[in-house]
């Protein structure tokens, strides 16, 4: 299990980082970096934690997936204000701004 989370850590800041180096215009490179690298990096992290947390709780099953659920929805409403802010910043761009946040999930 810890392998997996430690795969899909560094395979998705990997896969930020690739995306931060797509070149402008080139639309089949976003495609192959988010859609198939960081789908993969997010699938070894996101199935394990819902498979685990269902088979682990007996009694509150649905309570604890619900809190799961709820943990990966703030991390979606979350990494894109951060997108959206740093990228505003005229120093920084969308390039960098993709960077950090492979750090930050680094």
């Amino acid at each position: 299990m810890q392998a997996l989370y430690t795969f899909s850590g560094i395979s998705c800041a990997g896969a930020l980082l690739c995306l931060s180096f797509v070149r402008p215009g080139s639309l089949w490179q976003v495609f192959v970096v988010q859609g198939i690298f960081l789908g993969i990096a997010i699938a070894f992290g996101a199935q394990p934690a819902l498979v685990v947390v269902g088979h682990h709780f007996v009694r509150r099953r649905g309570l604890v997936l619900g809190i799961v659920a709820a943990a990966g929805s703030v991390g979606g409403v979350c990494f894109p204000v951060i997108l959206a802010k740093l990228a505003d910043v005229p120093s920084i761009g969308f390039a960098w701004s993709l960077r950090v946040v492979a750090l930050i999930v680094a």
